[in-house]
């Protein structure tokens, strides 16, 4: 008998500890929330991650959380669950409509193709889809149509950027309140030849999809070459083996303790089909243009032999057209690795000028710093007088991977407005005839001043 008792303790003990395990399992069970929109303006919700919540971004109609399955009290009850959360941002999308019917169309659409609406708020879906939902349901990856925004959801929490300090604002007034020799200097190395000639290059190739079989990897040795040929340490950066590398170049601070200032553009093309690596997509505007003054910014830094206070780290990404998962790879990594990046400034489409406007570089108002995007623009009034700034609602592009990611970005594009409004957006004859060759060589010089004078010159 007491060997039985002993059997029966036994077993019962281990019953209960599986019991236990499987209550653990069930109270961490994590969910997807859904919440009124933060307040524009407002900062990073602390709090969320103070009480084991992450926040993975405010939109126009909503705001989206991961909260444990039995945290349902959370903002007072108001954030409801939708989904359960697996990994990443479970291929979630969030879908902006400005007008109704547009939404419906969509949601027809959505059920037609096999996906599935998550939840949804005023004109705004959640809908699930990964990287096929933009070729399914014909939108664009990552940018803003006419009436309607499609926006990659971060795979992982939001922090966003920090403030400046006072003494951070004090050295910012020593490059406005006068204008740098050495970084005018630089300027002047943007020429007309130099912009037709790389753009050319670039729309050369048949296409220059992020997935492989396009000519996207002869671009990305072409590129890691001219960077190297301007005296930078050029690194190649892998993330998925059905994609292209992305290039990284580095021109080194010579502060005593120096900082980072990442300069990005994609390199990325794409035509009607975003997954397609035969389809024709030279990509002039989008974005051989934000490439170019990359490449324009590598060999100012040679020819004007400025020296800077804080590290240039110049980026050509990749995989931006499919929900930006190359710039959202590497603002992971040195958020996890701690690089001290100040600042990032990225160029996205600069060559078109709408017929009836002015040349005016834009600013995107959707993730990104609004301080360092005030910064930029007393930059560009201090070193490019000849041309205006403005704002667009537009978005999105890989400014919003750093920013996700707690480091100050800033989001350059090619006018202000809610929307692309370039003709040959996402087809096959983004072509060089169609650009503005004066605006990109203002809207170059913009990005280069940017970086430049974020850099501190010595």
């Amino acid at each position: 008998k007491a060997t039985v008792s002993v059997l029966y303790c036994a077993k019962m003990k281990k019953a209960m500890m599986m019991l236990g395990a499987v209550g653990v399992a069930l109270a961490e069970e994590r969910v997807w929330c859904v919440a009124p929109p933060l307040r524009a303006g407002s900062p990073i919700p602390s709090f969320a991650a103070e009480s084991g919540m992450e926040y993975r971004g405010s939109f126009r109609d909503l705001a989206l959380y991961i909260r444990p399955h039995s945290e349902a009290g959370f903002l007072g009850g108001a954030c409801k669950e939708f989904a359960k959360h697996t990994k990443g941002n479970d291929g979630f999308w969030v879908l902006e409509f400005d007008y109704m019917d547009h939404m419906d169309r969509a949601r027809l659409a959505t059920k037609q193709e096999g996906l599935e609406v998550m939840t949804m708020r005023n004109q705004t879906l959640v809908v699930n889809g990964g990287e096929v939902l933009p070729d399914l349901l014909g939108f664009d990856a990552c940018g803003s149509e006419v009436n309607k925004r499609v926006i990659s959801i971060s795979p992982t929490p939001v922090i966003g950027p920090k403030p400046y300090t006072a003494e951070e604002k004090a050295r910012h007034r020593k490059y406005l309140d006068a204008v740098n020799p050495d970084v005018k200097a630089a300027l002047n190395t943007v020429t007309m030849d130099f912009i037709v000639d790389t753009i050319t290059h670039l729309q050369s190739y048949n296409s220059r999809n992020s997935y492989t079989g396009s000519e996207l990897d002869e671009a990305t040795a072409w590129l890691a070459q001219q960077y190297e040929q301007y005296g930078l340490t050029v690194e190649r950066h892998s993330f998925r083996a059905d994609m292209a590398e992305q290039v990284i170049a580095t021109f080194p601070g010579q502060g005593a303790e120096p900082h980072v200032v990442v300069v990005g553009a994609h390199s990325d093309s794409r035509s009607t089909r975003n997954s397609d690596p035969a389809q024709r997509a030279p990509g002039a505007d989008d974005n051989g243009s934000g490439t170019t003054a990359l490449l324009a910014l590598a060999r100012a830094l040679k020819e004007s032999g400025i020296k800077l206070t804080h590290t240039l780290v110049l980026m050509s990404f990749t995989g931006e057209e499919q929900g930006l998962i190359g710039s959202r790879a590497i603002a992971k990594q040195y958020a996890e690795q701690g690089v001290p990046v100040d600042h990032m400034v990225n160029g996205d489409m600069l060559g078109y000028k709408l017929p009836t406007e002015e040349r005016t570089l834009a600013y995107m108002d959707r993730y990104s710093s609004p301080e360092a995007t005030l910064y930029s623009m007393e930059i560009v009034h201090t070193y490019v007088p000849g041309l205006k700034t403005g704002v667009t609602a537009g978005c999105c592009s890989d400014q919003q991977s750093f920013y996700e990611n707690g480091f100050r970005s800033v989001g350059l594009f090619e006018h202000p407005g809610s929307s692309v409004l370039y003709p040959q957006y996402h087809q096959s004859t983004d072509l060089l005839q169609y650009l503005d060759t004066t605006q990109l060589i203002l809207e170059t010089q913009a990005v280069l001043a940017t970086a430049l004078v974020m850099a501190e010159p010595l």
